[in-house]
């Protein structure tokens, strides 16, 4: 558990130290997602097991190769490299 340190005054502020491992609620501890937050998409479905975790940063996901190139015949478009 979170040991809190502080002083709470009598004008409402909170004022101290707390060592995080995680963010608590009333009602349950969730603990931080300790998986890749950098992926590329591929054919295959790719599961960030994230459910009931709390995150540290946002998760990217990295573009798609994709270039268009008109010719005679309309566009042609290239994905993927």
């Amino acid at each position: 558990m979170t040991e809190v340190l502080g002083v709470i005054t009598a004008s409402g502020e909170v004022q101290g130290e707390i060592s995080s491992c995680c963010i608590v609620n009333s009602q349950e501890s969730k603990p931080i997602y300790q998986g890749v937050y950098e992926v590329t998409p591929n054919a295959q479905a790719q599961l960030l097991q994230t459910a009931g975790k709390l995150l540290e940063q946002d998760i990217t996901v990295k573009e798609i190769a994709f270039s268009k190139t008109s010719n005679e015949s309309g566009t042609t478009v290239t994905i993927g490299g």
